[in-house]
């Protein structure tokens, strides 16, 4: 098998912009712009597509077996699925590019710009499935952390998709976390949540957790879910592991210490 070139990209890459409200991640004293590897392979490679097409597709096959009854969990009026909305159904990667470009770090007032041009085009598959639910008559539900003043060009940007959204079914940032949104839907039977980002799926990953706590969380309690209950997307560009990563290892020469080699 060959390396994936991204993937050395993305450990020496010295900035990771953050989009979706999160906060901006850089490593120590290093820093500058978005791997130019990782937006590559984001915007040309058909291995992304691929592995978005994936999701999706067992995304749909678990929803029929729900209404097969080949599940857990019965199928009810009110069932739904919790979707992330950047880097999970809207693809910002063309304001990587821009950031890279112009030598740039993400900013609240750069990424309000892009945000305010409705130019997002939709994550490979994305726009199929969610037509999917809405012809099953199934609730779709957007809890992103995009800031909530940025609603109005956020649901302008989804309807030139047919992609409703509103106050019922969009959840931006406020103050709170994504798991105190997904606790007011307590009228929904949730039968899947989808995102890029671990957080976007269980508030345990919300916490402030180095590498080997989230490894444990994934490798122990949620190794059964993926691919069933929880729905998780690639994203290369940025992402809550990078947090963890310089909660375990500050410095650059410590992070590339924790590589394997032979």
């Amino acid at each position: 098998m060959k390396r994936l070139p991204f993937i050395s990209a993305l450990l020496i890459s010295t900035f990771l912009f953050a989009c979706a409200g999160s906060n901006v991640v850089t490593n120590g004293e290093n820093g500058t712009h978005p791997s130019e590897d990782a937006i590559l392979w984001q915007q040309t490679s058909a291995e992304y597509k691929a592995l978005c097409y994936q999701a999706f597709n067992a995304a749909k096959i678990r929803i029929e077996m729900i209404e097969s009854g080949q599940s857990d969990m019965a199928v009810t009026d009110n069932m739904a699925v919790i979707m992330d909305l950047d880097e999970t159904v809207l693809d910002n990667s063309p304001y990587a590019v821009k950031m890279m470009r112009e030598g740039k770090r993400y900013s609240e007032e750069s990424w309000t710009e892009w945000v305010n041009k409705k130019e997002a085009e939709l994550v490979p598959g994305a726009q199929d499935f969610i037509t999917f639910l809405y012809e099953k008559g199934i609730n779709v539900i957007f809890i992103s952390n995009r800031d909530v003043s940025l609603i109005k060009p956020t649901i302008q940007n989804l309807a030139k998709y047919g992609i409703e959204a509103g106050p019922d079914n969009l959840f931006l940032k406020a103050s709170n976390t994504k798991e105190e949104r997904r606790n007011k839907l307590t009228s929904y039977s949730i039968a899947m949540l989808i995102g890029d980002n671990l957080a976007d799926l269980d508030a345990l990953f919300e916490e402030k957790l180095d590498l080997k706590q989230r490894d444990k969380l994934v490798n122990t309690e949620f190794s059964d879910e993926f691919g069933r209950r929880l729905i998780i997307l690639p994203n290369p560009l940025y992402g809550d592991w990078m947090d963890a990563l310089e909660r375990t290892a500050r410095k650059r020469e410590d992070q590339l210490n924790l590589l394997k080699s032979y």
